[in-house]
C-alpha cells in the first residue's frame, strides 16, 4: 500500500511522532513561554548582582542561566535550560539578541 494512499494515511501515527492533534502547538507555546521565563530570569539574576542585563552578550546570559540551572534546578528556566536542545538554545540567543537590540532607540523591537 503507497504512503500516499488513504489506506496508507491511516496506518501512519499523528505528526509522524505520535503527538495528538493540537498537543504539538501546546508544546511548541510551551517552550516558548519557558524560554521567555528563562530570559526575565537570566535578566532578573543580572540585576541581582549588580549587573545591567543590557551588557551581557549572549554567552553570558547563557552562563548566567547555568549557574541558575545548577543552583535552583526546579525552576522553570532550570528546566527549560537542562532540557533544551540546541536548537532551543540558538532560539534563546536569538531572543536574547532581539531583546538587546530593542533598547537601542529608535529600534522598534519587541522587548521580552
Amino acid at each position: 500500500m503507497p504512503c500516499g494512499s488513504p489506506e496508507g494515511a491511516a496506518l501512519r501515527k499523528p505528526n509522524q511522532g505520535g503527538i495528538a492533534d493540537g498537543e504539538e502547538e501546546n508544546m511548541t507555546r510551551g517552550q516558548a513561554e519557558a524560554r521567555k521565563t528563562a530570559i526575565r530570569a537570566v535578566r532578573s539574576q543580572a540585576r541581582r548582582l549588580g549587573i545591567d542585563p543590557a551588557t551581557l552578550d549572549d554567552r553570558q546570559a547563557l552562563a548566567v542561566l547555568d549557574d541558575i540551572a545548577r543552583a535552583e534546578p526546579a525552576l522553570v528556566a532550570s528546566e527549560w535550560y537542562l532540557n533544551a536542545t540546541e536548537s532551543q538554545i540558538k532560539q534563546f540567543v536569538r531572543e536574547w539578541n532581539r531583546w538587546k537590540r530593542s533598547l537601542i532607540p529608535g529600534n522598534s523591537g519587541r522587548g521580552l
